[in-house]
């Protein structure tokens, strides 16, 4: 990261500068792979400063087709007294002669009624057995290719974080398909599109059998431009800007998935799917600053930018089967979910003071680890009565961590003795802990028509969640001395819950258009949560409650 001096933390504006500041201006050229050239010249607001203004655009398209070298043969013809054009000899003489063959040369298509009908070869029938008709050619693939290059002049930070796209060449392959037949009924599709510059990717081939199975594999990405500008100070039109504020944030996913569904067989299926993001993106959470130009007695205003450093993963598995053994359909489901995601949250305060320039990094870590398993079932007794269950049990294992430091850089390690410290300078260190949570859920529900118009629908639902957790951290602070102070913390919960819900529902639909139904529902639960505090206050506290709908 490139970081300016302390004389360049200020951007006043020219003093005699107007309220509304210059247009800046931005030219994209587009080339499309056809026989078709657009260029287009936009005149956009992209400063910063006018965040809440509206963007005026003008726009002129200029489109040019090629058709060739040939001459035009219209063109000295006057369309407006096509009698009078002399026209070709040849051409009069061509459209003569296939006037003496033409059929249709004497019929009077104003007036239909007097055309005599009658075939002279009435009698024969027409004989197609000679002839070989062509079969219809269709198009399945294809491939669009497109470019452009922006220049832009003024902020470019704000020019790509509203128009979602960057300063410069970019383009490639906007889409691609392509798909072939392996067998009669076997089939490979393939899409894709890969544009540099704008990094916008994303490919996906599927493979697809309905005698044995599918199967699909893929990757996408797409970036997502942030403007990390400060705040404004209009009484002395001021930025202030101690880093780079052009940033990105990259979002994607890569993934396969697949099934097998053999003939009269149970039906398998798994997949994988991978999603991150990574990059930094701007954050309100705004630094203060006292250097403020222009002012006799500088006030302190929120006005530095602040950033966060993402980086996000998930990793998905799941298993699955489903088959039919009787009049019962039975389905059973496997997920694991693996995460972990940290941002650091990077704040500059009073920027370019000597005794007072200091920076913040607060970092925050979540790790999880989800384990479930479900299995369901519909056995259907007649066509009046039908049974529906299912399971389902999870677990989730959570892992915090964190800190929040003060020093003379970003991401600094701690130091109690720091000398630009300040007042109220508070933070923590050694933020460590995590959660279990178990859940257990049953559900039933009972379909009965005991006339073709009337369904009787009861259903019940019963739950059991518990939870355990456990946290401790150091909290840092500043007194009115400079002395920095440490206290350490230790929380823990415990947490049971139980609840069975019954529900009873009377459908009639005898007349058409119209449903109308009934409905009552009841709920009973109760449980029980357990707090401990140990730290400068130790405290402990215990709570029953119980619930009734």
């Amino acid at each position: 990261m490139k970081h300016k001096s302390a004389s360049q933390f200020l951007s006043p504006l020219a003093p005699d500068s107007d309220a509304t500041l210059r247009p800046d201006r931005a030219f994209s050229v587009w080339l499309c792979g056809a026989l078709l050239a657009s260029l287009s010249i936009l005149n956009l607001d992209a400063t910063p400063q006018a965040e809440n203004e509206a963007v005026e655009v003008d726009e002129v398209n200029l489109e040019l087709t090629t058709s060739g070298d040939e001459e035009d043969p219209f063109a000295n013809v006057d369309w407006d007294n096509l009698e009078n054009n002399p026209g070709d000899s040849e051409s009069k003489e061509a459209t003569e002669a296939a006037a003496e063959d033409d059929p249709f040369a004497g019929i009077d298509f104003g007036n239909l009624e007097d055309i005599d009908m009658e075939a002279e070869d009435s009698d024969e029938d027409w004989d197609f057995s000679g002839m070989e008709l062509e079969s219809p050619t269709i198009l399945r693939n294809w491939v669009t290719v497109g470019f452009q290059n922006t220049w832009v002049d003024g902020d470019e930070a704000a020019f790509q974080r509203r128009f979602r796209i960057p300063d410069g060449l970019a383009g490639g392959i906007e889409s691609l398909h392509y798909e072939d037949d392996f067998k009669t009924r076997s089939r490979m599709v393939i899409d894709s599109r890969i544009m540099p510059g704008l990094e916008d990717y994303y490919f996906q081939l599927a493979l697809e059998d309905p005698e044995i199975g599918w199967f699909k594999a893929g990757f996408r990405q797409l970036r997502i431009w942030h403007d990390a500008s400060g705040g404004y100070y209009p009484p002395s039109q001021t930025w202030v800007t101690p880093f780079n504020d052009e940033m990105y944030l990259d979002s994607g996913e890569i993934w396969f998935e697949g099934g097998l569904t053999l003939p009269d067989k149970p039906i398998f299926t798994f997949g994988y799917r991978h999603q991150y993001r990574d990059g930094r993106k701007d954050s309100l959470i705004w630094g203060d600053s006292a250097l403020i130009a222009g002012s006799v007695t500088p006030p302190v205003r929120g006005l530095v930018p602040s950033f966060r450093d993402i980086d996000e993963n998930r990793h998905s598995f799941r298993l699955g089967a489903e088959h039919t053994v009787g009049s019962t359909r039975l389905d059973l489901g496997m997920r694991y979910d693996l995460s972990d995601n940290t941002q650091s949250l990077y704040t500059h305060r009073h920027p370019g003071e000597p005794l007072f320039d200091r920076k913040a990094t607060t970092t925050d870590s979540v790790e999880t680890d989800l384990f479930n398993i479900h299995a369901s079932s519909v056995t259907r007794f007649s066509e009046k009565l039908q049974l529906g269950a299912g399971y389902g049990f999870t677990t989730l294992d959570t892992d915090v961590s964190g800190s929040r430091i003060f020093g003379d850089q970003y991401d600094a390690l701690f130091d109690p003795i720091f000398q630009r410290r300040r007042y109220r300078d508070a933070g923590f260190l050694g933020l460590n802990g995590g959660s279990q949570l178990h859940q257990s859920v049953l559900n039933l529900n009972l379909f009965y028509r005991p006339w073709k118009h009337v369904a009787l629908i009861p259903a019940l639902r019963a739950e059991r969640t518990s939870t355990e957790s456990s946290n401790g951290f150091a909290s840092t602070s500043v007194d009115n001395s400079l002395t920095t102070r440490q206290d350490a913390f230790w929380l823990d919960s415990e947490r049971q819950y139980q609840e069975i819900s019954e529900r009873l529902e009377l459908r009639y639909t005898g007349w058409t258009d119209w449903s109308i139904y009934g409905r009552g529902e009841w709920t009973q639960g109760g449980g029980d949560l357990d707090e401990f505090l140990v730290g400068v206050n130790p405290q402990a506290r215990m709570t029953d409650d119980d619930r009734s709908t």
